[in-house]
């Protein structure tokens, strides 16, 4: 700030200059907490992206086998209208999109599930994930928690369709 007609606009940034080998270079941030009210994206401290930043959004898994009582950890990925990934700091709101499953997972970017005691006949889009509007979801199949006594519960599936065998 002091080298007047010899600044570099490169260390105005709120992050200012460092000496790498004997060269002066922009300091980058690791960590949101390097960047005070602003974020950490890329090595820069930016503003921070808001929901209404997000184009569309992938869970994953997006396909999860859960038996009657099981649990599972879900998590989701945003992008924006150029394909850039975000990371927005509240997350996602996450939400039981089918009464197959429960969760009380509070906004972030992952979240908990739990199936529900009854097995599903099929696949169901149990959970989902929004920003705002955008919205995502991911698949689950509740199986049974046990199979009777000399017999196995074998489950098939494509994603696109599912077969629940028993048997001796």
């Amino acid at each position: 700030a002091a080298r007047g007609q010899y600044q570099l606009p490169f260390c105005e940034g709120q992050l200012g200059c460092q000496c790498d080998e004997g060269k002066c270079v922009g300091s980058l941030c690791s960590a949101d907490s390097d960047c005070g009210t602003l974020v950490c994206r890329s090595g820069a401290c930016v503003t921070a992206p808001t929901a209404a930043d997000v184009a569309k959004c992938t869970i994953s898994p997006d396909y999860q086998v859960l038996p009657a009582g099981g649990k599972a950890k879900f998590y989701v990925s945003a992008w924006d209208a150029t394909n850039k990934p975000v990371v927005v700091k509240a997350g996602a709101t996450w939400t039981a999109n089918d009464a197959a499953v429960t969760t009380s997972a509070t906004p972030g970017n992952s979240a908990e599930f739990t199936a529900g005691a009854t097995p599903t006949t099929g696949p169901v889009a149990g959970v989902k994930a929004a920003f705002g509007t955008v919205t995502c979801t991911a698949q689950v199949l509740v199986v049974p928690a046990t199979s009777s006594a000399g017999t196995v519960t074998v489950v098939v599936s494509d994603k696109g369709w599912v077969r629940t065998q028993k048997g001796h």
